[in-house]
């Protein structure tokens, strides 16, 4: 089985009323409630586009803007 424990500190979030999932580091969770389009914070329609760059980037928030640009 995959180590997967970098999820850990993330927190996911649906918006039924935009459909639209988010994920949100731990330390950052009262950031989103201010402001949803933080850098930090993923967003997607689908949680396993989600789920698939935080696999990629092993959960490391500094390395997913270099991954989305």
């Amino acid at each position: 089985m995959e180590d997967r424990e970098y999820l850990h500190n993330w927190i996911f979030h649906f918006n039924p009323f935009k459909g639209v999932w988010y994920a949100i580091p731990r330390d950052s969770y009262l950031e989103y409630w201010k402001n949803a389009n933080d850098s930090k914070i993923l967003k997607s329609s689908e949680i396993n586009t989600i789920l698939e760059i935080l696999h990629k980037v092993k959960g490391d928030v500094s390395k997913i803007k270099s991954m989305l640009k």
